[in-house]
């Protein structure tokens, strides 16, 4: 990653946004009949890059919401469906940091919103090398 923000050579792990967007739909938006919304988004500010996906799945329930945040915390239940999702959030972490990883909020649409954060270790330098297999 480039110190003065540009993101244009940034490599991530593989796989780290399709498992969302099928997510998006497996999940949020398995029962809507009719006008049914996925929408995906990049966001950068300053060192921060931002890979938004959510839809307007009417499914999401609060409960549901903060297991899946907990999953993040402390590793997905014997009978979790967020086993993906766990691995995405650490190999995040492992590879940019402790400030980079997945964040779960409703989405502004009324479903589920999934945020990849990304914000590397200042001064380290990524490349390809360092994310294959992790």
């Amino acid at each position: 990653t480039a110190p003065d923000g540009d993101w244009k050579g940034l490599i991530v792990p593989r796989l780290i946004v399709q498992p969302l967007i099928e997510n998006a739909f497996g999940y949020g938006l398995k029962n809507v009949e009719r006008d049914g919304l996925a929408l995906i988004t990049l966001r950068q500010t300053g060192l921060e890059v931002r890979i938004s996906v959510e839809d307007n799945g009417e499914t999401l329930s609060d409960s549901a919401l903060d297991r899946l945040r907990q999953s993040v915390l402390n590793g997905p239940g014997a009978e979790s469906d967020s086993v993906a999702l766990v691995n995405i959030h650490r190999r995040l972490r492992l590879h940019f940091g402790p400030q980079s990883g997945l964040v779960f909020e409703r989405s502004g649409l009324g479903g589920l919103k999934v945020t990849i954060r990304i914000v590397p270790l200042e001064g380290r330098e990524t490349d390809a090398a360092d994310l294959i297999g992790g």
